[in-house]
């Protein structure tokens, strides 16, 4: 976990009680990184602060084949055809557009599968000139 969702849902001022309470007995467990970060081989942290604080891309990878869990960076396919919408729950709505534009940018056209909280795995895809969100078929 990155340290700074555990400073923002554990530490600070304005964490949640039910939030401290359920993952309070983890901290002498859970070991927190603030940097990107190989986890196992394979397995990578990229920190991309903007829904939260700590807000994280794990890649899985395996020779040239990614998959990128991206969590909350994207709640709904349509944010990859319109970057103007915006999630209520982002803690910094400036920076979490911007990783969602860098994401998307980064990703479209490419192999990486996507997979996100909130809908399907699939891929970014140019279309028209703009881009959309396909899912595995």
């Amino acid at each position: 976990m990155h340290r700074a969702d555990w400073a923002h849902f554990v530490e600070g001022p304005e964490a949640d009680p039910e939030d401290v309470q359920q993952l309070s007995p983890l901290a002498g467990r859970l070991e927190t990184f603030d940097a990107e970060t190989t986890l196992l081989p394979g397995l990578d942290a990229r920190p991309v602060p903007g829904h939260t604080p700590g807000s994280t891309i794990y890649v899985v990878s395996s020779g040239s084949q990614r998959l990128l869990l991206i969590g909350d960076v994207l709640h709904t396919p349509a944010e990859v055809t319109d970057s103007g919408w915006e999630a209520v729950m982002d803690v910094d709505n400036i920076a979490a557009k911007r990783v969602r534009a860098e994401l998307i940018e980064a990703t479209a056209d490419s192999p990486d599968l996507i997979g996100a909280a909130h809908f399907p795995f699939g891929h970014v895809i140019t279309v028209d000139g703009g881009h959309q969100f396909r899912f595995l078929q």
